[in-house]
């Protein structure tokens, strides 16, 4: 089943509203933690030097409306998931990329689309500690879809997962990150088409109209499957996060974000992300956010993707897959959660 959504665009600044007072340094947000009792702390970061300090902003967007069609992920209502879930350590293994920073740009929801597609393909590879690093400025630069063509004033994560389905993401070597959108597209290698990463699909997480706010319950059960794509209102607080659980306290509204679920504490009830603003934010460019928390959650994306896996290595062999094993073709536990696709795309090579 498809269904259409409206959607608006991520990663503008635009001042509009207030929770509570208006924080001018970073001792008055200390203040207003320990006033509200909350669990987190603040501190002087890369981000508040960038953002709050500088006064370095974003430029604005007029929230335009995009009509966009995707897949519902349809909960199954399962029981007894696990209470907590970090896909930085599942079993023992590692299925995160390392945090990126996007710099004075509004590229968020480049980050948001790239952080989740390297991660599920790396659950579906089998790779632990993976290296698997795709291009977010593929996606500023040659990415024409409506939504996309705002470039680093902000853009529609629903444009980009329909671009990463359609025509794929390529790495990062072939056309690097330049915080810039000007960059052309014919700037890319030459050889891109053969090093192009394909997801089968997306899907909105949570049914019907609920896709625009899933229920923790549906974010958590999509989780088993792997990282996801999501959106929260950014406060001036948020900037000066350094560790804890964020709830916002004090500070303007500074426009929405994009960023990537990992996982989750239910019985802390809080969510476990990975930020775009560089390792010298939050914890290592981590963060915990509880539920709700910022509106966090807005719009979640699952990334669903099958594929007949790297080329194998010289001592694959297909009639013993195992662990070591990067050729997942025939391997069906390699698609975690149960994906049920059938369709496998080619992903390191023309299409």
């Amino acid at each position: 089943m498809r269904r259409v959504f409206v959607l608006l665009a991520v990663c503008s600044v635009a001042l509009a509203g207030a929770v509570g007072a208006e924080a001018q340094t970073i001792q008055e947000i200390q203040e207003a933690i320990a006033a509200a009792g909350a669990h987190w702390t603040a501190g002087d970061n890369e981000a508040w030097q960038r953002y709050a300090v500088e006064g370095q902003r974003l430029s604005d967007v007029d929230f335009a409306l995009l009509n966009s069609v995707g897949d519902v992920f349809q909960p199954l209502g399962m029981k007894d998931l696990p209470a907590t879930l970090d896909w930085r350590n599942m079993n023992g293994k590692n299925y995160v990329t390392p945090v990126k920073d996007q710099g004075q740009c509004g590229a968020c929801w480049a980050f948001a689309t790239v952080g989740p597609i390297e991660s599920h393909i790396a659950i579906a590879e089998k790779l632990n500690n993976p290296q698997i690093d795709l291009s977010e400025q593929e996606l500023l630069s040659c990415c024409t879809l409506p939504g996309c063509e705002q470039g680093c004033s902000g853009g529609f994560t629903t444009s980009s997962y329909d671009f990463a389905r359609d025509t794929g993401l390529f790495d990062e070597a072939c056309l690097p990150y330049r915080h810039n959108d000007t960059i052309p597209c014919d700037t890319r290698c030459s050889d891109w088409q053969k090093r192009v990463y394909k997801i089968d699909s997306w899907a909105f997480v949570g049914p019907g109209m609920q896709g625009f706010f899933p229920t923790s319950a549906e974010i958590m059960e999509a989780l088993q499957q792997g990282p996801l794509g999501t959106s929260m209102i950014v406060y001036k607080d948020f900037e000066s996060y350094t560790g804890g659980i964020y709830t916002t306290v004090v500070g303007t509204y500074e426009g929405m974000h994009a960023v990537t679920i990992i996982g989750y504490n239910s019985d802390q009830q809080y969510w476990i992300c990975k930020n775009s603003w560089g390792t010298g934010w939050g914890e290592d460019g981590f963060f915990e956010i509880a539920w709700g928390a910022g509106e966090i959650g807005m719009f979640t994306i699952l990334p669903q993707y099958t594929s007949d896996g790297p080329p194998p290595s010289d001592d694959d062999n297909d009639d013993n897959d195992n662990d070591n094993d990067n050729d997942v073709a025939d391997d069906d536990s390699a698609h975690v959660g149960g994906n049920n696709h059938t369709t496998t795309t080619k992903t390191l090579g023309c299409q």
